[in-house]
């Protein structure tokens, strides 16, 4: 049977999570070195860390400092994330817009390529009542 948690115990381990979590650990990395460094096993201090997570509304109070950092942290994770969504959203939309300018762009340049095989037949009929061999090269 393992010996009951005190608020030494409780801090310490707030400590390490916390710490642990600002250097990136995973989640089951960051329970191991909280295990070795209060000397109980990964589990208890899973369980321990769950319950003093369930506390939200009455966490004990020598960790009130911190306890908006540590439920701030999913929240601004799923901000970040949103953002992220709201980017690639934009992204997309400003895509669509390209792609809907870029096909007007294309009628309007087959428009003025008839257009201009239409300036240059007119051409070709004024220089030919001149010259009886003119031609247009390429096109």
């Amino acid at each position: 049977m393992s010996r009951s948690w005190n608020e030494e115990d409780d801090r310490m381990l707030f400590y390490w999570v916390m710490t642990c979590k600002r250097l990136g650990m995973s989640r089951n990395r960051t329970f191991v070195t909280a295990s070795q460094k209060l000397g109980r096993n990964e589990e208890e201090c899973l369980l321990r860390w769950k319950d003093l997570s369930s506390r939200e509304v009455n966490p004990p109070s020598y960790l009130n400092q911190n306890w908006a950092e540590l439920n701030g942290e999913p929240l601004s994770m799923r901000e970040r994330v949103q953002r992220l969504e709201d980017k690639i959203h934009a992204s997309q939309m400003q895509v669509e817009q390209l792609l809907k300018e870029n096909r007007k762009l294309r009628e309007e340049m087959k428009f003025f390529e008839m257009l201009l095989l239409e300036e240059y037949q007119l051409l070709v009929t004024l220089l030919d009542r001149k010259k009886s061999k003119a031609k247009i090269h390429g096109f």
